[in-house]
């Protein structure tokens, strides 16, 4: 057999695994996704001060989703964001070949920034920082960001 041949199988075999595994995502609904997105845009803080009057208190993890990237296994998240400016992130990721168990301390603020458009955001910076505690859209009911236009990683916290 083409050499050429092999080297293209193997990787069409590789891509349709990650395109698979990295679909299935966490607890919400994926038809509902996009509603709850487009609620949270129209509820949206856009002031500093509105996002840490409001971003205090208990959420937990109800997405979580990737572009083209390793696939997630089943994951339970917590995040406890306490008006100190400390805060607690219990992770849990179920795999066939073990589990993955992280509870973090770390402290937090809401940080200026730019985006590639020249527009102003907010970002959830923690220290030490954690790929699920990258929040960069606060409104009463939920915190999210979505990287998957860049193939990235989106993740959605609910207020418990």
């Amino acid at each position: 057999m083409n050499s050429k041949l092999i080297y293209i199988l193997m990787f069409l075999s590789i891509l349709s695994m990650f395109m698979s595994s990295c679909s299935d995502p966490s607890y919400l609904d994926v038809g509902d996704v996009d509603d709850v997105k487009d609620e949270c845009y129209e509820d949206r803080y856009f002031e500093r001060g509105d996002i840490l009057d409001e971003i205090v208190g208990c959420w937990e993890l109800i997405y979580i989703d990737c572009g083209f990237c390793i696939p997630f296994g089943d994951v339970e998240a917590g995040v406890d964001l306490n008006d100190d400016g400390t805060g607690r992130l219990e992770y849990f990721e179920r795999l066939e070949s073990g589990n993955i168990e992280e509870n973090v301390d770390f402290t937090w603020n809401i940080v200026e920034s730019t985006d590639i458009f020249g527009s102003t955001t907010w970002l959830l910076y923690t220290e030490p920082s954690h790929f699920v505690l990258q929040q960069e859209v606060f409104c009463s009911q939920y915190m999210f960001f979505d990287n998957t236009p860049v193939d990235g990683v989106q993740v959605i916290f609910e207020r418990e």
